[in-house]
């Protein structure tokens, strides 16, 4: 499975922009047995640098996350 997540251009009062952006993340999951299920994540497959929230010129900004992997294993009672 995965996501698509698609920004538009992002402006703030204080002069700030940011152009739009599209975030791919992907997964899949594999259960070895009734109890046990395990999970890799890849997350911004494309490397995309970008803001996740902008506000002014001074250094308020969030930078969104560099691609990066996940691996969960979920074990059920």
């Amino acid at each position: 499975g995965g996501s698509f997540r698609s920004q538009s251009s992002t402006y703030t009062t204080y002069g700030v922009s940011q152009g739009g952006y599209s975030i791919v993340d992907l997964m899949t999951g594999y259960n070895v047995n009734k109890k046990l299920k395990v999970q890799a994540n890849l997350n911004n497959v494309f490397d995309k640098h970008y803001y996740q929230s902008i506000s002014n010129p001074a250094g308020a900004n969030i930078f969104g996350d560099p691609r990066n992997v996940a691996v969960t294993m979920k074990w059920s009672m």
